[in-house]
């Protein structure tokens, strides 16, 4: 498991906000997304993401500020309005079954390309349920090939 995610409780010296953990996934809403090297419009830009729906992970919080890792690893500074925080996954490798149900034996509807792009609809154990985004497909993953990686249920 990512120890990411496990973040404490953090006080950011320096700033007059509270600065808390706030593990979890997100996905980036607008069209254009500035990541930002610190919590706030007057810091840099670090980078420019041109794709709605990309998954994050979401590292700890301050203010109205996210810091945020992609399935690559970069990081940034992302500003609470344009992120969506429901969750959508990233198929890590190429040819993966989209099956009926949530069973390797189950009928397969599709099989996908690395870097699809689905929105989690329910979970059973290690199965997620999606819907392809580009093309309105519906079926079960097996979360090892998911990114990023959601809790168990």
């Amino acid at each position: 498991m990512r120890a990411f995610q496990f973040l404490l409780c953090l006080v950011m010296s320096g700033m007059s906000g509270e600065l808390r953990a706030s593990p979890g996934c997100a996905s980036l809403k607008a069209k254009e997304v500035n990541w930002r090297a610190g919590p706030g419009h007057e810091h840099a830009v670090l980078w420019i993401y041109k794709s709605p729906r990309w998954p994050v992970v979401i590292e700890k919080k301050y203010e109205h500020w996210y810091y945020v890792q992609d399935w690559l690893g970069t990081k940034g500074w992302v500003h609470g309005p344009m992120l969506s925080f429901r969750p959508t996954v990233l198929v890590t490798l190429d040819m993966v079954a989209l099956h009926k149900k949530p069973c390797p034996s189950s009928r397969v509807l599709a099989y996908l390309k690395k870097g699809v792009l689905g929105g989690v609809q329910k979970r059973d154990k290690a199965w997620v349920y999606i819907t392809l985004f580009e093309h309105n497909i519906r079926g079960w993953v097996h979360q090892k090939v998911l990114w990023p990686t959601l809790p168990e249920q």
